[in-house]
């Protein structure tokens, strides 16, 4: 249980760290760039969010892999195939990372590709776009790194749960396969951000153990729909941009403030749901948005449960000969 002066500070640190990610979209678009300012915001989360669970020297060691994921992903992820092997590539190897206790913290690798092959943001008229997109993901996994080991320097490092050899290939193996075919879905019959939806879904929620991965998608579910909920009285309220905008920082500030914090994971889902809702929408419709996401959580969760559901009878045939009780 969090004291007062803990909780203050973790509110301070997130609304803090909140505004600061703020800080390198605020540069490209100075530049002209405004182009890149999903990549550079992808990348500053990517960052920040890696170097917190994993810390910062794990978060440094994705910095390149990231950068170069992303060119490939912003000038030929359009090719259903190209996305598809991406997306095997980045989803297994979180999935292998999991024989170090890494799986977690390596989340917003595939993630976060996930959102820009299903909609790539149009570089194409920057000069230099194919490394000017990389440099940018790179500097902008850099500065969340940053943000993250200033903030953090005097907190307890990391805990990792390495899990045996054997159960992360397979883990990588399957989460591969399911999110790569997702990405080839996604680009083949061009779902948009929904698309991207799916992918996090589908990265999010399968776990290296079956009861885990039950649970998450279990939190993911109520979370959605609370923010669902959420979303669609703030969006009835108001159409009013700036105010939906600030409306969606504020609950950017209360999702990072639950996981900071410890709480339950649909806490964290919830208003994760209503910032990028809200945030999404405030242009076109915070309703078709809140309804896309929702769509894409439905199915991506039937696709995960669709798996376990065919894996469920091997799996525990091998857990009662080896007498294996949490599988």
């Amino acid at each position: 249980m969090l004291n007062h002066k803990a909780k203050i500070t973790i509110i301070a640190v997130s609304i803090v760290t909140t505004l600061v990610l703020l800080a390198p979209c605020a540069v490209v678009a100075c530049l002209g760039w405004k182009a890149v300012i999903p990549v550079v915001t992808l990348a500053a989360m990517t960052g920040l969010l890696s170097a917190a669970t994993g810390g910062w020297r794990l978060s440094l060691g994705l910095a390149i892999p990231f950068g170069v994921s992303v060119m490939v992903a912003v000038h030929w992820g359009n090719q259903a195939w190209v996305a598809a092997v991406l997306l095997f590539m980045l989803a297994g190897t979180r999935g292998l990372l999991s024989v170090k206790g890494w799986s977690s913290a390596s989340t917003m690798l595939p993630l976060s590709l996930g959102f820009l092959i299903a909609q790539p943001p149009d570089v194409q008229t920057l000069a230099h776009s194919v490394p000017l997109t990389g440099v940018v993901a790179i500097l902008g996994v850099l500065w969340g790194t940053g943000i993250s080991r200033l903030f953090t320097k005097n907190a307890p490092a990391p805990k990792f749960t390495p899990e045996p050899l054997r159960l992360s290939v397979f883990y990588g193996l399957i989460l591969g396969l399911l999110t790569g075919a997702a990405a080839w879905c996604v680009v083949h019959f061009q779902l948009g951000h929904a698309g991207g939806w799916i992918i996090l879904t589908i990265v999010i929620v399968m776990q290296p153990y079956l009861s885990d991965t039950l649970t998450k998608g279990f939190n993911r579910a109520v979370g959605t729909i609370l923010g669902f909920g959420i979303a669609m009285v703030i969006g009835a309220l108001t159409a009013n941009v700036p105010v939906l905008y600030a409306i969606a920082e504020i609950a950017f500030m209360l999702a990072l403030y639950a996981m900071l914090s410890g709480k339950k994971y649909w806490h964290f889902v919830t208003w994760l749901t209503v910032g990028i809702v809200l945030l999404q929408g405030a242009s076109t419709s915070v309703e078709r948005t809140a309804e896309y996401r929702l769509a894409a959580t439905v199915v991506a969760g039937a696709a995960v449960f669709a798996v376990l559901g065919l894996l469920y009878p091997f799996v525990s045939a091998w857990a009662k000969r080896n007498n294996v009780t949490h599988f």
